[in-house]
């Protein structure tokens, strides 16, 4: 992994490109910190296979609503009145 500074980014796009294409991932940066990530996309095959993995995923996990609220915020709380789901947020 090598990291380039923004305005080096600019002037060397081309190259930083190329760079990427053959598997390196470069960083870079704005006055010394960390803005960016130029990385190799996934190829098509690894998405597709991804894809596939889903529903073997669900079924064994059999995630539920319940869960999938829970996990995406602790800073609501979930409850069940008369069937009803409510949210609260804090």
């Amino acid at each position: 992994m090598r990291t380039v500074g923004a305005y080096g980014a600019k002037t060397r796009f081309g190259e930083l490109l190329r760079e990427v294409e053959n598997g390196e991932t470069i960083i870079v940066t704005r006055h010394g910190c960390p803005v960016a990530r130029l990385s190799p996309m996934a190829k098509e095959a690894d998405v597709a296979a991804a894809m596939e993995e889903i529903p073997r995923f669900r079924h064994e996990h059999r995630p539920t609503l319940r869960e999938s609220l829970y996990a995406s915020s602790s800073k609501r709380d979930v409850s069940r009145m008369g069937g009803i789901l409510r949210l609260r947020f804090r």
